[in-house]
């Protein structure tokens, strides 16, 4: 169940869509909304206390829209910090069970997402991360899961449902398969019918494994779609994306925790680096 939101903005246009989404998902279940903005905690103290002032002055008016709008007393914190140390923070110490934030900024000559607040925050939080890309905090509709039958991915979903995205929404699990011999075959020159048949095994291998993935999440099959494809993770995930309508993406973050809290997979990097619709980044279960 979704009880606290926590939306961390910069006050820039980029994060209005995660200030729009935080405020429709806390309004819909009568969540505690809190909207935070870090300030640099580097710069000298005149103009610290300065942009501490600006700062409150703009989420306050932000405060009063959501309340005219949605009938929600949003919550206002300013920290100084670095972004994302002070966003997990903040997250932790008021048990948050969501973090919204807007889209990463884009390059025009390169899409880089490795260091920026975001990235550092999914890894660093113990909590999932939303990233709004969508114009339109609408419901999601047709919620995508990428699915590789791991802990991590099972985790990811069930964290979805608890906190009611699912709800009213259609879901396709999504699991990219590979066909571990299929390139040995074709250079050895083997039967087309015989390199078919491997990865026709291979596809039915998945489509099994997927089924059984369905059944553990206890939701109603007529609700839940299951396709498979063959390919790299990405390149399938990027596919299915328009090809189902899908307007949430939920990825489960892998690696092992450690000082830098929890690394992230390559794959859910790439996403979160190139998808336009919104992201549920999960972190893998402590414990």
């Amino acid at each position: 169940m979704l009880h606290h939101v926590l939306v961390a903005t910069d006050l820039s246009a980029r994060s209005d869509r995660a200030i729009a989404r935080g405020a429709e998902l806390a309004a819909r279940v009568h969540a505690r909304l809190t909207i935070l903005h870090v300030i640099d905690e580097d710069l000298p103290a005149h103009i610290l206390g300065e942009d501490a002032r600006e700062a409150r002055t703009a989420l306050a008016e932000i405060a009063e829209a959501i309340e005219e709008t949605h009938g929600l007393r949003a919550e206002i914190v300013v920290r100084a910090g670095h972004p994302a140390g002070a966003i997990a923070a903040l997250a932790a110490e008021e048990g948050a069970d969501l973090v919204v934030m807007g889209a990463h900024r884009r390059r025009i000559l390169a899409d880089i997402f490795v260091g920026t607040t975001i990235e550092r925050v999914i890894r660093r939080a113990s909590v999932p991360v939303l990233m709004a890309n969508a114009a339109s905090p609408a419901p999601h509709a047709a919620i995508l899961a990428a699915i590789d039958f791991s802990d991590t991915a099972l985790h990811a979903v069930r964290t979805a449902r608890a906190l009611g995205l699912l709800d009213g929404a259609r879901l396709t699990l999504l699991n990219a398969f590979t066909a571990p011999a299929k390139d040995m075959m074709l250079i050895a020159g083997v039967e087309e019918r015989l390199v078919q048949g491997h990865v026709s095994e291979e596809a039915l291998a998945a489509r099994r494994a997927l089924e059984a993935f369905r059944a553990s999440l206890d939701l109603d099959p007529a609700r839940v779609d299951l396709r498979i494809e063959e390919g790299a993770p990405e390149s399938v995930v990027q596919g299915a994306i328009p090809e189902t309508g899908a307007d949430l993406l939920v990825i489960g973050t892998r690696g092992a925790t450690g000082l830098d809290r929890v690394l992230m997979g390559s794959v859910a990097d790439a996403l979160l680096r190139k998808v336009e619709i919104d992201v549920l980044a999960v972190p893998p279960q402590r414990g």
